[in-house]
């Protein structure tokens, strides 16, 4: 009985041993000079704050693409519409670019179909949007670019591309949002005003309605990609509906592409 009593009071000093020990070799770290501690302290705060993602980097609590996606989206775009284009009437949205990470995570379980199951209910809205919207899952940027020509006001627009983190072009869609300017500059004369449009709807027969025509500068992805004028006019108006005619005009060439009816509900 004696000899156990002995034998545990040896392990109880042989750990309060290492105790002290490991006290000893942590007050000597902790007094090298405060210089060095501050340096060092900074130096991992600092890496942990402006350490860039393969995507882009945090600043002001926003996140914005890597300098290579910014320059590969330069890059494309001004080589569609000449540098010259691009320095003159095209710059960077920020505020409008995304960031896809990728296919949404699997639906949550529940009795899909049940009004009272809004979580997945709410799932399903979203992932049909991004199935739409985005037809590929390959993590990229989407970079947004104002395009504006001063001295032809109804010129404004926006611009599209989609890239990954190496700055290369992604997806099926190409760039959205401008015409191949540098190597086919009919594509970019946008010499048909409003006022112009205007004129040509009413020689194609676009009937004068019960209000003024509306006018709207747009591009179009199809049937005919480019910038158009829509001339609509207001055929019948009820309380909730509005419904008439409109003619699609190219805003290069002034040709009238086609007509189409529609209805707006309220």
């Amino acid at each position: 009985m004696q000899a156990h009593e002995q034998c545990a009071e040896g392990e109880d000093r042989m750990a309060k041993g290492r105790r002290s020990v490991r006290k000893r070799e942590a007050l000597r770290a902790w007094s090298r000079p405060k210089g060095i501690r501050s340096w060092c302290f900074t130096c991992v705060v600092g890496v942990l704050a402006a350490s860039p993602t393969a995507f882009g980097q945090s600043v002001s609590g926003r996140t914005v693409p890597a300098q290579r996606i910014l320059s590969g989206g330069d890059a494309r775009i001004s080589a569609r519409v000449g540098e010259g284009f691009f320095a003159k009437y095209i710059r960077l949205d920020l505020t409008r670019s995304s960031y896809w990470a990728g296919q949404l995570r699997k639906p949550p379980a529940g009795n899909f179909g049940s009004e009272s199951d809004s979580e997945r209910q709410s799932w399903y809205v979203a992932s049909t949007v991004q199935r739409w919207e985005r037809p590929y899952q390959t993590p990229h940027w989407t970079l947004v670019y104002a395009f504006r020509i001063p001295e032809k006001p109804w010129v404004r627009g926006t611009i599209e591309i989609d890239l990954d983190s190496t700055g290369v072009q992604v997806g099926r869609r190409g760039i959205v949002g401008i015409g191949r300017c540098a190597n086919h500059p009919e594509e970019c004369q946008f010499s048909i005003d409003q006022d112009t449009a205007h004129d040509i709807a009413r020689r194609r027969g676009l009937e004068k309605g019960l209000s003024p025509w509306s006018a709207l500068f747009l591009w179009q992805n199809s049937p005919y990609p480019g910038y158009v004028w829509r001339i609509k006019n207001t055929l019948r108006m009820e309380t909730h509906l509005s419904a008439g005619r409109q003619v699609v005009i190219d805003a290069n060439t002034g040709l009238a592409l086609y007509f189409d009816e529609y209805e707006i509900a309220d």
